[in-house]
This record gives structure tokens, C-alpha cells and sequence, in this order.
């Protein structure tokens, strides 16, 4: 019992801080939940909405007892006032949803405020009929915002957890959408926009720091509904094991405007369907930004843009151990159905764990008869393995590739010969093992891609299907030999001398390679020892790669 309360007393302390705070009691006096004032006695102008504890009308949180009634009746006080802040203690607060009340309405100008870690609101249901779909809340009214809450559906039926009928200024933030499912049995949704009149529209929608999990769709519109959305915001949040789309923006019908996803993570989607479980799906899209998001564990493409949808940025992200499945199409992002002004700027698409031929970025008709156009892809870094290439786009018109990057260091070499130990991948030559060695370092700089070898050293690259079109790299004697150290640096492809260095010593400024290699077959990354024999001869490809 001892360490049950230990564990408890942060939860209190954090609940009776909060409470302080509504009511301007000191923690030493709040009073019982009976006790605290009636949301009528509260002043209810804007500068001072009213705050209320759930408890007052009635909850205890316990996970067992319903609390729907104790909901209901706080949403009607707040509707009333015109609105202020429902706090919910910490605990697990059921709510029990039926058919005559198969969700809950969140008026207008209302903030659900829990504690972080610790205020639970559990959807349960009185049916276990997959055809019975429930929700959590619906948001009835604009200006809502939901933090510090964990909501999970705890039910058997299938379900969408917040209805999103039109709205405006909706915020979830440190929040965690829990759909509960073990497998896709059943529907679960997460968010779910809904349509109304013909003129309605749903604006400024925020989800900050918050987590969908375990969910069918985590955040989606079916493509059937007319709806009109403009200006969605989802950052620092993660999305994982969920069994369709993450995010699934998807208005052929409709029109989607003004659109960012930055900074979140995306990770081990569990579709089972074929051609589904995308992090983030774009059709009929205008003016998305999609940056500096993590994707990792996609069966297929981590983004997906299609239906005309324009004006897209795809940009900082990383990719990795996606698209496992092969197919013809197989990519990292895909791009069809007359989508146009799309760039791909700054990524790292890593294709090393794919045991099938796969391209970062496909473009192609998709199936409707119009290619996509106007695609820049630039500044990109791609990691292939053995079965990676950047891109497949046949019939597409406007596609500019431009100061894309494949590290040599990242490529599989068809040999490799080193002086002294085996040649090192992004390390300096340790002379014994493969992972010895140290930071890459020439003149004072670090680098953290490159080769490091030891004279005499040969590498052999194949360039076949990769599409380059120039070698660059930073060469020179490492800075651990002290100074010491003498070789020459050369370049070949296909049997032709590129480019040679002449003697670099250990105290030589750095050199730069930039040479071309269009249509060549095979590269080979040439050090010798400059006639004066092995000792110290530590040199750097540093930064090497192909463009």
C-alpha cells in the first residue's frame, strides 16, 4: 500500500495544483469536490470563462462507473455560460454510449483540460455489433480544444472517436487517441471530418504533440463527402500501429486547402489491405507542406499524392524499411493522377532494408490517364542498398532532378582492396576491423560521410541504372597521421583516367574532386602510396558521392 500511495501523490498534487488554480485556493485548502462552487456562481464574461471540475456534477473517474450523465450535464453549464474549461481529474473516466446517445456534443468555446499522464476518458458502448458505429464526442460547436487527455475506446463495436462536423479553431494538444484494436477486425477511427450545408466549412484545425495509435484511419475524410477544409496543422505527433492511413486527407469530392505536417513520427503502420495504410495521403490537396516527419515501417508508400492535387512540398523528411511489398510502383512517394507543382526537396529516402527493386519517388497515370507534371526533385539524399533507385517517371513531363546525393559510402561496392585492414564506411582507416576508425577529418573538418582508406586502396562502384551524372568528393591525408603520410588520389571510369591528384601529403590543403560520369558503367576510386611506401598513408574520400 505504501508504494501505491508513493505512486499517487504526484497525480494529486498535480490535480489539487490545478484545481488551485480554477478556484484561487492554496493546495492546503482546496476544498471536496461537493464543496466547490456551482459553474452558475462563477463569473461568465470573455475575460473570465467559467472553470469547472468534472466531480462536481457527479464523476468519480473510477473506471467503472458512467459518466455520462456527470458530461452531459457539464457541457450544458458551460453551453450555458457561454463557454469556459472542463477539468478532468485524474482517473479513468467511462463513458458508457448507447443508441439514443451514441456520442457526446462538446459545445462551443470549450477546453477539456486533464492532467498529463494521468485523466483518461474511456469509450465504452452497450452493444458489440460491428454495424453499431460510436463515437467519443462530436464537436458541436467552434473554439474547442482538448489537452492532457488519453482517450481510448475500450468497446467492442466499431467506432470513430471524435466526429468532426464543420468547425473552426479546433485544437487536441498532448493528447493520445487509443482506437484499442489488436487487429483489423473491427473500425476504429480516430478523427473523422464529417460534411454539412453546402456552404459549411471546417477551418484551423490543430494537433500538437499528440499520438494516434492503435486506430483504423487515424484522422480521415471518405472520399465521398463534399466537404470544404482549409488550414490543418499536425506537429510533433506520432502516429504508429495503426491499420489504415494515418493521415488520410482525401477530397476528391470536396476542396482541401493550406495543409502542414512537420516534425512527427510515423512508424509501423499494420495494414493488411493491399494498397492502403499510407503515413500521410493527399488527393485533391492545394498548398500542403509536408516536413521534417520520420516514416519507418510502411507494408506500403509512406506518402501518397494523387487526384490533382498541387502545390505540395515533401521536404526534411527520412524514410526508412518502407514499402515492403513488391510491386511495380513500389516507392517511398508516390505521385499520380494529374497532381502537378510537386517538390521533393531534402530527403533521406533509405531503401537498404528493401529486398525488392524500389524507387524513392514514382510518378505515372495511376490508372486515370493523366500523368502528373511540374515534379522538382532536389538537395535529396538516397541510400539504395542493393535494390534502391530514385526514380521512376515515364510519360511525365516537367520532372527536374537537380543536386540529388547517393553517398558512396552508402552504395554496396562490387570490390574493394585497402592497405592495411578493410576500407571504412563514414570512418577514417583504423587499419583492423571494419568500424575502428575514427571522425573523417581533413584540415581541422569533420565529415560524417565518406570512405576512409589506407594506400594502396582501390574501390569499385557500379553506376549502371542509377542515373548519375557527376563524382565529387573531398580528398586528403587524415588529420590523425600528425602530418605524415604521402599518396595520390585517382579516378576512373570505365577504364579512363578522370582525374589524378599528384602527390597529397599530410599537411596538404584539401582537394576537391567534380567530375563527370554520365553514361558511365563503373567507378573506381583509385589511392596509391606515391612511390615512398605505406606508413601513415590514412586517405579520405570525404563527403563522396554521386550526383
Amino acid at each position: 500500500m505504501k508504494n501505491r500511495h508513493s505512486l499517487r501523490l504526484p497525480l494529486l498534487c498535480a490535480w489539487n495544483l490545478l484545481v488551485a488554480a480554477v478556484t484561487g485556493c492554496s493546495p492546503d485548502t482546496v476544498p471536496d469536490a461537493e464543496d466547490i462552487a456551482s459553474p452558475v456562481d462563477v463569473s461568465t464574461t470573455r475575460e473570465a470563462l467559467v472553470q469547472v471540475d468534472l466531480r462536481t456534477y457527479g464523476a468519480v473517474c473510477d473506471g467503472l462507473r458512467d459518466e455520462r450523465a456527470a458530461f452531459q450535464k457539464a457541457f450544458t453549464a458551460l453551453s450555458t455560460a457561454g463557454g469556459g474549461t472542463l477539468l478532468i481529474p485524474p482517473g479513468d473516466c467511462r463513458v458508457l454510449t448507447t443508441a439514443g446517445v451514441p456520442w457526446l456534443n462538446i459545445p462551443s468555446n470549450v477546453t477539456l483540460r486533464g492532467v498529463a499522464g494521468a485523466s483518461r476518458i474511456s469509450m465504452d458502448a452497450d452493444t458489440t455489433s460491428n454495424e453499431a458505429y460510436r463515437s467519443l464526442f462530436s464537436i458541436g460547436g467552434k473554439n474547442v480544444t482538448l489537452e492532457d487527455l488519453e482517450l481510448v475506446r475500450t468497446a467492442t463495436c466499431s467506432a470513430m472517436l471524435i466526429r468532426l462536423p464543420p468547425t473552426s479553431n479546433f485544437t487536441m494538444r498532448r493528447v493520445t487517441v487509443d482506437g484499442g484494436l489488436t487487429d483489423g477486425s473491427i473500425v476504429a477511427h480516430g478523427l473523422i471530418f464529417l460534411p454539412g450545408a453546402a456552404d459549411a466549412i471546417h477551418s484551423n484545425l490543430r494537433l500538437e504533440q499528440s499520438t494516434i495509435r492503435n486506430t483504423t484511419y487515424g484522422w480521415f475524410q471518405p472520399g465521398a463527402y463534399k466537404t470544404r477544409v482549409s488550414g490543418i496543422v499536425v506537429t510533433q505527433s506520432t502516429f504508429q500501429g495503426n491499420f489504415a492511413d494515418d493521415l488520410e486527407f482525401n477530397s476528391p469530392e470536396g476542396v482541401m486547402t493550406d495543409i502542414e505536417v512537420s516534425h512527427s513520427t510515423f512508424r509501423d503502420n499494420r495494414s493488411t489491405v493491399n494498397h492502403a495504410g499510407f503515413g500521410i495521403g493527399l488527393a485533391n490537396v492545394q498548398r500542403a507542406n509536408l516536413l521534417n516527419n520520420t516514416f519507418e515501417g510502411y507494408r506500403f508508400e509512406p506518402i501518397h499524392i494523387e487526384d490533382r492535387s498541387r502545390e505540395i512540398t515533401v521536404a526534411g523528411n527520412t524514410f526508412a524499411r518502407s514499402y515492403t511489398e513488391s510491386t511495380s510502383w513500389s516507392s517511398h512517394v508516390f505521385i499520380i493522377n494529374d497532381s502537378h507543382d510537386i517538390t521533393v526537396r531534402g530527403n533521406v529516402f533509405d531503401m537498404g532494408a528493401n529486398t525488392h527493386p524500389i524507387h524513392a519517388i514514382f510518378a505515372g497515370h495511376g490508372g486515370s490517364g493523366i500523368n502528373p507534371s511540374n515534379i522538382l526533385i532536389e538537395q535529396n539524399t538516397f541510400v539504395p542498398g542493393t535494390y534502391g533507385k530514385k526514380l521512376f517517371a515515364m510519360g511525365v513531363d516537367g520532372v527536374v532532378m537537380r543536386d540529388n546525393r547517393v553517398y558512396v559510402s552508402d552504395l554496396p561496392w562490387v570490390s574493394q582492396k585497402n592497405g592495411v585492414g578493410p576500407a571504412q564506411r563514414d570512418r577514417s582507416n583504423g587499419e583492423q576491423g571494419s568500424t575502428d576508425g575514427r571522425t573523417l577529418t581533413l584540415a581541422g573538418v569533420t565529415y560524417a560521410k565518406g570512405v576512409g582508406v589506407h594506400a594502396a586502396s582501390e574501390l569499385v562502384i557500379d553506376l549502371v541504372g542509377g542515373g548519375y551524372s557527376r563524382f565529387k568528393s573531398d580528398i586528403g591525408v587524415d588529420d590523425e597521421t600528425a602530418s605524415a603520410g604521402s599518396v595520390v588520389f585517382s579516378v576512373y571510369a570505365d577504364g579512363e583516367l578522370l582525374f589524378t591528384s599528384g602527390t597529397m601529403k599530410g599537411a596538404s590543403a584539401t582537394r576537391s574532386v567534380d567530375v563527370s560520369v554520365e553514361g558511365r558503367q563503373q567507378l573506381r576510386l583509385v589511392v596509391g602510396d606515391a612511390g615512398d611506401g605505406g606508413f601513415c598513408d590514412h586517405a579520405d574520400w570525404a563527403d563522396a558521392r554521386l550526383e
